[in-house]
């Protein structure tokens, strides 16, 4: 693997690829729930639903809400009658439906008869639930790639660094940790007189085992940019 695209990856920027991977996923289930609701709008079957469940939490975040506000996500889960058999769905649906329908309540509904699992309460869900999943798939794609130009940025600095860039003992000043994740806190002093103070990538905890406050570990700076500087483990993967 080339230095910059290791660099890359041990900054983060394998949380820019989740961005974007998910973002693609979830496109591709808008794109094809908005196909779904074109074909359900060609040729549909009327059918009758029993309403399950309804859930109500604030901000689809899954905290029940006994009062409603605009934040709040509206949930029903329901059973369709199909030529095929009952089929269970669940849909996010507008307040005013939450509240048109009880727990219990059969309702009129339609399907998509070549392929049933394509069905909606209402005339537009489908198509409402399908342009919801497109807008989130985008805004996590877009996400996703400008959070990879600013890792591509760091990367390519620090594949810089390693080929031309001047090596110094730098002190360690801290081990900062969160969860499974850690990285260093150091300082060094640069020919011009100034010190420091930098930290790592935020690596597994595994990456700076042995590595103690005091430690003196090894540095690459910009020697014209002293503020630009990479612990050398950041760098090529080895202590």
């Amino acid at each position: 693997m080339r230095p910059v695209y290791a660099i890359f990856l041990r900054a983060g920027g394998w949380v820019s690829v989740l961005f974007v991977w998910l973002g693609f996923i979830l496109l591709a289930s808008g794109i094809s729930a908005q196909i779904g609701a074109a074909k359900l709008a060609d040729a549909w079957e009327t059918s009758t639903a029993t309403i399950l469940k309804k859930s109500a939490y604030e901000g689809g975040g899954g905290i029940r809400r006994d009062s409603f506000v605009e934040s709040t996500k509206f949930y029903i889960d329901y059973v369709i009658e199909t030529k095929d058999g009952p089929l269970r769905n669940a849909y996010a649906v507008p307040r005013s439906y939450y509240i048109s329908v009880n727990e219990g309540d059969v309702v009129p509904a339609r399907y998509f008869a070549p392929s049933p699992d394509i069905n909606e309460l209402y005339e537009g869900q489908a198509a409402k639930a399908g342009m919801g999943n497109t807008a989130v798939g985008v805004a996590f794609s877009v996400l996703g790639l400008l959070i990879a130009l600013g890792f591509g940025f760091t990367a390519r600095k620090g594949a810089q660094l390693l080929r031309q860039g001047e090596t110094v003992q730098a002190t360690v000043l801290q081990v900062q940790g969160l969860a499974m994740f850690s990285r260093i806190r150091y300082g060094f002093k640069a020919p011009n007189g100034v010190v420091y103070a930098r930290k790592s990538f935020w690596r597994l905890k595994r990456a700076h085992k042995g590595i103690l406050r005091r430690a003196l570990i090894e540095v690459k700076y910009d020697s014209k940019q002293p503020g630009y500087s990479f612990w050398l483990g950041d760098l090529t993967g080895r202590k």
